[in-house]
């Protein structure tokens, strides 16, 4: 059940997307522009993209780290000469906080780069195994620091000490579990949301210091992808259960109201079960959706609860493959790393 593995680069360019009139499925009008990962990086395993504020656009490997200006890449990766440029060259996630600097999640560890003051960081957790298996970081707004690995959540508040705490303890008495966090992400209210292989959904509140287990929802209680929309939903990603909006994400301690979208859907089914990432793209209203069988794309809308969804698959062929990472950049184009 590895989600690793892709061996293209594309850029799709969504140039428009006709309004759904009575429900009725239309098709996507995009162009397709590949940027082919064996003519610029040494792998073709693309495992996570990213855009830094200066445009840049970052793509981790298998075989390290590397920044794209559209015409030519840079490579940051441990080579005789420079050993220790990362924990790891498996690069699974990178993300940039507020002063410009990229933490960067490896295969063994944590890196941060600061650019500005030339400096490097290395961290390690060891709490558990399979710990320093880092699969998705958050920086919130507020400059928080979250990390999520195969063997639990880890975290620190901004202007805090340099060390992370670790909030899956071994006494099993933590809100979260000791598990796969697969998923971290920042709702408009300023909630952290976390999303786990397993163990469910879990939301924490930055006021209190507060952890909520979510109802579950799902029989494998997967949670493996999450983004949020305008509308204040929150779209889940499940590992064999398709894909679910939950429409009262704030709800404590009641039922939850959701949408539920998969292969058996009724109203226009999405490619596959199995969904690696979602990303939503405010610029176009849309939430495009990867998953082991290809792209599809829901058209975001406040009446999720009362109005039938209707799910779009792109006509090329070629988005009809794996879809193993996805972002929409600041210009409003679809980057994705097919497998």
């Amino acid at each position: 059940m590895s989600r690793t593995s892709s061996c293209f680069l594309w850029l799709v360019v969504l140039l428009f997307v006709p309004l759904s009139m009575k429900g009725q499925h239309t098709q996507a009008q995009i162009e397709i522009e590949e940027v082919r990962a064996n003519n610029l990086l040494p792998a073709n395993e693309i495992n996570c993209l990213c855009q830094d504020r200066q445009g840049f656009i970052w793509i981790g490997t298998k075989s390290g780290l590397f920044r794209y200006d559209g015409y030519r890449v840079k490579q940051i990766r441990n080579m005789p000469s420079q050993p220790h440029a990362l924990t790891s060259n498996i690069v699974k996630v990178v993300a940039e906080d507020g002063d410009g600097a990229l933490w960067v999640g490896t295969q063994k560890g944590l890196t941060h780069i600061d650019f500005h003051a030339g400096d490097r960081s290395h961290y390690h957790f060891t709490d558990f195994p399979n710990c320093d298996v880092v699969n998705c970081i958050l920086v919130t707004r507020s400059g928080d620091l979250w990390v999520g690995t195969e063997g639990g959540l880890y975290g620190r508040r901004k202007n805090e000490s340099d060390s992370l705490t670790f909030y899956c303890d071994k006494r099993r008495n933590s809100k979260v579990p000791h598990c796969s966090v697969t998923a971290l992400i920042e709702d408009d209210e300023g909630y952290v949301w976390i999303g786990t292989w397993d163990k469910g959904l879990f939301r924490f509140n930055p006021r209190n210091g507060q952890f909520y287990e979510m109802p579950r929802f799902t029989d494998s209680n997967s949670a493996q992808t999450l983004a949020t929309d305008k509308y204040g939903h929150l779209w889940v990603g499940t590992w064999g259960n398709g894909l679910f909006c939950i429409l009262n994400p704030h709800a404590t301690y009641q039922g939850l109201q959701f949408r539920h979208f998969d292969t058996r859907s009724a109203d226009d089914p999405i490619a596959s079960d199995i969904v690696w990432n979602i990303c939503a793209d405010a610029a176009n209203q849309l939430l495009w959706v990867g998953t082991n069988s290809g792209l599809s794309f829901i058209r975001l809308d406040p009446q999720h609860s009362t109005r039938p969804p209707v799910v779009h698959e792109p006509s090329p062929r070629i988005l009809t493959r794996g879809i193993n990472a996805i972002f929409v950049d600041r210009q409003g184009c679809v980057w994705t790393g097919l497998m």
